[in-house]
C-alpha cells in the first residue's frame, strides 16, 4: 500500500509550530496464505447454494386474502451473519394463474473485521388473474455453519 505520511522537519514556523513535510512510504503486511476448504457435498441439501454462517430466514406478506386484480407483496429475507452477498435467494414457486413481477432487492450489509452482518430481500409483486384458491408450496433456506460443518435446512 503506497501512503502519504506527514514528517516534521525539524523547524519552526512564525508562530512556533512544527512544520512537516510530506513523504510517500510504501507499507507491506507481508505475504499470507489462506486455505480455503471446500463446501461438504456429503448429506447436502437439494437446495443449498453456497450460504455459510448464521442465518434467520423469513417469508412474509401483507395480506392473507385479496381481490381479483388486486396485489400482494410477498418478501423473502435472510439475515445474520456470514457471506450474505455470495448466494442466491430462494423463490417462491407459485401457480400460473398468479402474475408476478420482477423482485425489488433489498441489502443491508455492513461488513466489520469480525465479518458480513445484515439482511439481504426480496419483494415480489404478484397479482392474482382470477378469483380462487391458489396453494403456494412452502419455502426453505438452506446453509452451512462453521461450528456444526454441517448444512441446516
Amino acid at each position: 500500500m503506497d501512503v502519504t505520511v506527514d514528517v516534521p522537519t525539524g523547524r519552526r514556523d512564525f508562530f512556533g509550530s512544527r512544520m512537516y513535510a510530506q513523504t510517500n512510504k510504501t507499507v507491506s503486511a507481508g505475504s499470507r496464505t489462506i486455505n480455503v476448504k471446500p463446501l461438504p457435498v456429503e448429506n447436502q441439501p437439494a437446495n443449498f447454494n453456497g450460504a455459510v454462517g448464521e442465518f434467520n430466514f423469513n417469508v412474509s406478506t401483507r395480506k392473507t386474502s385479496l381481490n381479483a386484480t388486486e396485489s400482494l407483496q410477498a418478501t423473502v429475507e435472510v439475515s445474520g451473519k456470514g457471506n450474505l452477498k455470495l448466494f442466491k435467494l430462494p423463490e417462491p414457486e407459485l401457480p400460473s394463474a398468479l402474475e408476478v413481477y420482477e423482485p425489488e432487492f433489498t441489502e443491508g450489509v455492513r461488513t466489520t473485521l469480525s465479518g458480513m452482518q445484515g439482511k439481504i430481500s426480496n419483494q415480489y409483486t404478484i397479482v392474482p388473474a382470477f378469483r380462487g384458491k391458489y396453494p403456494i408450496a412452502p419455502m426453505s433456506f438452506s446453509y452451512l455453519t462453521l461450528q456444526q460443518k454441517s448444512t441446516l435446512p
